[in-house]
């Protein structure tokens, strides 16, 4: 007596009955769209930075709010799309882990990286000037807290 296993059974992304070069071809064109996806990211941060000269007081102004956000819906429409293409649950990972305690170990080490990368930068950087902007402007608050919400840190100075 063969067990069958419990809850839904998940279909491979290629069962629509897509020969294998199909599939591959398909694979291919979203692992091609994700990259596209990050090399345009990282060229629109970059050329912000090197054509805009950043003032210092970006974390004051309302524009800075409406772009970061105009970016990040962009961005998540592109992600969607590309996500939907090839099975929005399979890309985005939307579904329990194989392994609690190896998803549990994974969170653990990324969140400690992260905190030792961040206390290791400042080494790291050198002498480099890291600017403190404008000085607090308490009439301007609310655009400042807006941006603390809202903006990339990437193109704050």
């Amino acid at each position: 007596m063969t067990s069958e296993p419990v809850g839904p059974r998940i279909a491979p992304i290629g069962w629509a009955g897509m020969s294998e070069s199909e599939e591959a071809a398909r694979q291919t064109s979203l692992l091609l769209a994700w990259a596209v996806l990050v090399v345009a990211s990282t060229l629109l941060i970059v050329g912000v930075r090197l054509v805009y000269e950043v003032p210092d007081d970006l974390r004051y102004r309302y524009s800075t709010v409406v772009f970061a956000v105009l970016v990040s819906a962009a961005q998540l429409g592109v992600v969607l799309t590309i996500a939907r293409r090839g099975g929005l649950r399979e890309m985005l990972a939307l579904r329990s882990p194989t392994s609690w305690r190896r998803a549990a170990f994974i969170g653990v080490a990324v969140t400690l990286g992260t905190y030792v990368l961040i206390v290791s930068l400042p080494f790291l950087q050198g002498n480099q000037d890291q600017g403190v902007g404008a000085p607090w402007d308490p009439s301007r608050a609310l655009p400042f807290v807006l941006n603390a919400v809202v903006l990339d840190r990437s193109i704050q100075k």
